[in-house]
């Protein structure tokens, strides 16, 4: 088992160990050994020239050792059953080996791309060319509450499972369809959820094991993995190498950027991470194109802003590194290469900052412990779900809104209740909320910043019809017509509230859906998905200290500026960016899993070994909001969750550059590759 893109792009060409020893065809005792031995004698006999071993011979013949070599999906059947790592569908795409690609369905004039490259590769004295490659590691979901489940048949065709997960509905379909059940006879409960990060968003193999149990034996089943576990199977942000070029004139305009990413997910396929080079920087020309290199270690899964933290971490360094030889403001350059009215407005506000203002000159500290800032930004679409509904239900007894969605700490019933009850003008605590539930409406997925972007649409439409029932009626009650106001109906001899309305009225039921944003998705839905044609914004400004003695870095502070649009739950929603930027801290320094490279065993298997942030790890964090625009949006929200993990590694690394002059190109930022880079 092999561990890191290059490693794992050598699975080509050079078997893993234990692949070695348990491969039949390498066993003396088969008659196939036997036949591969005497070919190769008559080969030697006649004077063919041995080939390199190793690594050199997988460079030089990868495309044939590839095939030669047992590759880890050997049929066209087998490659379809291989796992997702991302959260689309997956396209067909080619195989050569263990090599799977080139996905480059989002570059644009990349002809020209290409050309402005080569042109400065061969005159570099027309322009600006950053290239390099950039590589980063394995990172592990790590969620606090591992994968759990209960599972109890409460009758030959029924079963009850309470499930820690990203998606009650969808899993429920999933359990409904491999046991072949009614789906009526399924129900997924999760009330609270401790954490997820896209690794719980599918029917995963503790909930297989449960519900297969438990109909087994006839009783109550628990599954829930260890740590170890956990760090194993519980889900992965696969690693990446990144080869990319950026090239500008003279006078600093962007004339095109390549890039070639190589994922490893393990035996999963799907990682694509140059697709979001797309959102950044558009009226540049772009040559993207991404791989799968597939071995045999567990498979990656989609992670909080899938492939967006690696391929930030390559474009936002080559963008300060080309503000530094053309002696310009990293924020100005950036807003010469952007036309993106949302992250403008970021720059706006950074430009604005005192931190930002007086912020030393490169390489300004000489003795141990050195400062320095560094600034990134990141884009993101947003995803909605156009089947997910909305349902409220009024009466004597109040209002309750409900919906099959669950809450991982993304605040979805404070959302739900903040939005019913603008729209009524009433307290927030005067709606109830229920999810958790599959027997719900269905709600959306909570993953692909699509939760707040699907339901606030719903609610606000059934929250509106609860309303304008509510006016009818008081109309036909009081003889008169009336205005609807905060809390009520106002008429000419007073306010009559909602609450005295519904006191005698019969129950109310109206569900309401998500409609498309003017000027529609910027993909048609695929499986119930649809990108967002806006695209939401963050930038990411971190202070740094370096000891340039131990290599260690420690962050000092941070600005984060998101541009979501409507924040419709401000104190849950600064909660959900902190949370993202001390995951992308942890990315950037701590989180590494790490295999042993001769036996494929995990040798990071608790959080003693895997290293995840903790309060002394994250300096002083401090939000800020940019709710303008997004006016043809649908509600004006769109998610923030992964938004604000995509730019914190780039920003680190981009501080350490400046404090130190050392760019690092790998992750995570070990204080030895710090001392090395020091040291180069």
């Amino acid at each position: 088992m092999v561990e890191g893109p290059r490693a794992a792009r050598r699975v080509r060409g050079r078997r893993p160990a234990e692949r070695r020893h348990h491969d039949p065809l390498r066993r003396p005792g088969d008659p196939r050994h036997r036949r591969r031995r005497r070919a190769h004698r008559r080969g030697r006999a006649r004077g063919r020239r041995a080939r390199p071993r190793g690594p050199a011979r997988a460079r030089r013949h990868g495309r044939r050792a590839g095939r030669r070599r047992a590759p880890v999906y050997p049929t066209r059947n087998t490659r379809k059953s291989a796992p997702n790592a991302s959260e689309g569908p997956l396209l067909p795409l080619g195989w050569d080996g263990n090599l799977r690609g080139p996905f480059k369905l989002f570059s644009t004039a990349k002809h020209k791309a290409r050309r402005a490259v080569d042109k400065l590769r061969e005159k570099p004295a027309e322009g600006i060319l950053v290239e390099g490659t950039y590589k980063t590691q394995v990172q592990c979901h790590s969620a606090l509450e591992p994968h759990a489940c209960v599972a109890h048949w409460t009758a030959a065709d029924a079963v009850t499972v309470h499930l820690s997960t990203q998606s009650v509905h969808a899993v429920a379909e999933d359990i409904a369809q491999r046991w072949g059940l009614r789906r009526d006879h399924v129900r997924v409960l999760a009330q609270y959820i401790g954490g997820g990060f896209g690794g719980k968003a599918t029917l995963q193999l503790e909930c297989v094991a449960a519900v297969e149990l438990a109909r087994v034996t006839g009783k109550p089943v628990r599954v829930v993995l260890e740590r170890r576990e956990e760090l194993t199977t519980g889900g992965l942000r696969p690693a990446q190498e990144i080869e990319l070029a950026l090239a500008t004139d003279r006078d600093g305009y962007l004339q095109g950027v390549t890039a070639r990413a190589f994922a490893d997910a393990g035996c999963g396929v799907g990682s694509n991470s140059t697709v979001l080079l797309r959102l950044m920087y558009a009226n540049a020309p772009k040559d993207i194109a991404d791989w799968d290199v597939v071995n045999h270690a567990p498979p990656g899964k989609p992670f909080r802003g899938p492939g967006g933290p690696p391929v930030f971490w390559a474009l936002e360094q080559a963008v300060d590194v080309a503000a530094e030889r053309l002696k310009l403001d990293p924020i100005l350059l950036r807003k010469r290469f952007d036309p993106n009215p949302a992250r403008n407005r970021l720059y706006d506000w950074a430009l604005s900052l005192r931190t930002w203002r007086e912020r030393q000159p490169a390489q300004s500290d000489r003795g141990r412990y050195r400062r320095g800032m560094g600034l990134a930004v990141g884009g993101w679409f947003y995803f909605v779900q156009p089947s997910a509904r909305l349902q409220i239900d009024a009466g004597p007894d109040g209002i309750v809104a409900s919906t099959a969605c669950q809450d991982i700490g993304n605040g979805t019933r404070t959302v739900i209740a903040e939005t019913v009850a603008s729209v009524l003008g009433i307290a927030p605590a005067d709606v109830k909320v229920q999810i958790g539930d599959s027997s719900l409406v269905p709600g959306p997925m909570t993953g692909g910043s699509r939760t707040t972007a699907s339901l606030v649409p719903a609610a606000i439409m059934a929250a509106e019809q609860l309303r304008d029932e509510l006016l009818e009626r008081a109309e036909q009650l009081l003889g008169v017509k009336g205005v609807a106001v905060p809390g009520g109906v106002r008429h000419p001899r007073g306010v009559v509230t909602w609450q005295q309305l519904l006191a005698g009225s019969p129950p109310l039921r109206f569900v309401g859906t998500r409609k498309r944003d003017q000027g529609g998705y910027f993909l048609p839905p695929i499986a119930d998905i649809a990108p967002g044609r806006y695209v939401a914004g963050s930038l990411q400004i971190i202070e740094v200290e370096v000891d340039t003695r131990l290599g260690r870095i420690r962050v000092l502070r941070s600005h984060t500026g998101i541009a979501a649009g409507h924040i419709v739950a401000p104190a849950l929603a600064r909660n959900q960016a902190l949370g993202g930027v001390i995951q992308g801290i942890g990315y950037a320094l701590y989180e590494e899993r790490r295999l042993d490279p001769k036996t494929g065993a995990l040798l990071t298997g608790g959080l003693e070994d895997y290293r995840i942030p903790g309060i002394g790890d994250i300096g002083e964090l401090d939000v800020h909001f940019v709710e303008d625009g997004y006016e043809r949006v649908n509600g004006r929200s769109v998610g923030l969750a992964e938004l604000v993990t995509l730019a914190p590694a780039a920003a680190i690394g981009n501080a350490v550059a400046h404090a130190t002059g050392f760019r690092p190109r790998e992750l995570p930022l070990r204080p030895d590759r710090v001392l090395q880079g020091l040291r180069g």
